[in-house]
């Protein structure tokens, strides 16, 4: 009878162990198949989803660029048209004042028109409508001496004035030419046309900045008052390094996240529309499906795996108990 039972017993166990070697088997496949098809998916979905945010980065960049230089182009036109024309017109002081008031009523997100130590034209609607004192156009000029000698000798600057006078403007810096002479054309004007077409994009953020990396145009407005610099930032540091007019790249700022960036340079003062966007976030739809997949192949790991151990039973059930019998003896 102890034969009998212990023979049971080795059985059961025999049984068990097949059943576990089964139940690892396919396990170990299960795994490695779900693993491989999860990580291909992950990995080849997010390739074509970073391909697409880069292009969307891209795009996003050269339109604000080429918005950002028709502005300029625009604003610079209009003043040497209206320099010209006062040139022309010095000869009657109605027709010199008539073609100044002209010229704000028609460009009133000009703030001011300066030729250094010979002309100063002041927008005075737009100082009295912001309650901005006019000497403040004298206090920016003192900080910008060894810049507008430069522009005089042929360069252009675009500044970020906001820090002065507590309001959206900029400066931009441009050689004149007048009576022979080379000089400074300084024309001061409001951003906020441009603030508005970089608005505010909860994902995608661009900015310009200046040839120094400063700030000219950011969708928080405090940076900009502040008069903050991107300067170190990697993206503009390697923007100046290559030196060339466009291009897109990944990078790590200093507290370690990653990031795709696009960056596009304008044909005036050296200035730089850039726009960077968070790889976690342009990858947050790939993410967050890969997470599913991962439960779901779980839950059908965990189904598989019960219904290989039911079967293993059944198969334990089914092998027939010869109760220790030698049939070789009976047969004798």
């Amino acid at each position: 009878m102890s034969n009998k039972k212990e023979k049971k017993m080795k059985k059961q166990r025999k049984g068990t162990h097949i059943g576990a070697k089964l139940v690892l088997l396919v396990a170990f496949l299960v795994i490695i198949s779900l693993g491989t098809l999860t990580f291909l998916v992950y990995y080849f979905v997010g390739a074509e989803v970073q391909k697409t945010a880069e292009k969307n980065n891209h795009t996003i960049t050269t339109q604000l660029a080429s918005a950002a230089e028709i502005e300029l182009d625009s604003i610079r036109a209009n003043t040497f048209l209206m320099l010209d024309i006062l040139e022309a017109s010095s000869f009657s002081e109605e027709l010199y004042h008539q073609t100044s008031d002209f010229f704000f009523d028609r460009n009133q997100n000009i703030v001011s028109v300066i030729i250094p130590e010979k002309e100063t034209l002041i927008n005075n609607r737009f100082f009295i409508s912001n309650e901005i004192e006019i000497e403040l156009v004298a206090d920016f000029l003192t900080q910008r001496k060894d810049e507008i000698a430069r522009t005089e000798n042929g360069e252009s600057f675009l500044f970020n004035a906001a820090p002065v006078f507590k309001c959206p403007v900029l400066a931009l810096f441009l050689p004149w030419r007048e009576s022979g002479q080379n000089q400074a054309a300084i024309i001061l004007f409001s951003s906020d046309s441009l603030t508005a077409a970089f608005g505010t994009d909860s994902q995608n953020l661009s900015f310009m900045i200046n040839h120094d990396g400063e700030l000219l145009i950011h969708p928080d407005y405090n940076l900009i008052e502040a008069g903050a610099s991107m300067a170190k930032l990697q993206i503009v540091e390697q923007m100046r390094k290559n030196n060339d007019e466009n291009n897109q790249i990944s990078f790590t700022d200093s507290d370690g996240k990653e990031y795709l960036g696009s960056y596009s340079k304008l044909s005036v003062a050296d200035a730089g529309v850039l726009t960077i966007i968070e790889k976690n976030v342009a990858l947050k739809t790939v993410t967050n499906q890969t997470r599913q997949n991962i439960y779901v192949s779980l839950a059908f790991f965990f189904l598989i795996i019960l219904f290989v151990w039911l079967f293993s039973k059944s198969i334990n059930k089914s092998t027939p108990d010869l109760g220790g019998v030698n049939l070789d003896a009976e047969k004798d």
